[in-house]
């Protein structure tokens, strides 16, 4: 399979003393897909709970990059851990990746 899932940086972290540019801070989720096809991406907590859909559109093969600021879909900041991310395509969970957040 011609696909790859990754995000950077990792873990992420709202501590500005750790990012004085003062740029957003979250962290950038990329995925390559091999065909034209349906993509989604969410965000889920350890308790299998989807938190924030990232991505959701008809794609041609290419990279793409999705990127999540730390809050939830309510625009709530979301807690300290871990968070999965998963990239569908076509209806099918094709991979999934774990990030840190740090408040």
């Amino acid at each position: 399979v011609d696909y790859a899932l990754y995000n950077f940086p990792n873990p992420v972290t709202t501590d500005l003393t750790r990012n004085p540019s003062g740029r957003s801070i979250g962290t950038t989720i990329s995925f390559k897909i091999p065909d034209r096809s349906h993509v989604i991406v969410d965000i889920y907590n350890l308790k299998g709970q989807r938190v924030k859909r990232l991505f959701d559109a008809k794609v041609f093969p290419g990279e793409f990059n999705a990127f999540w600021n730390g809050r939830d879909d309510q625009n709530n900041e979301v807690s300290t851990g871990f968070y999965m991310y998963r990239l569908m395509i076509d209806g099918r969970v094709v991979d999934t990746g774990k990030c840190t957040f740090i408040k």
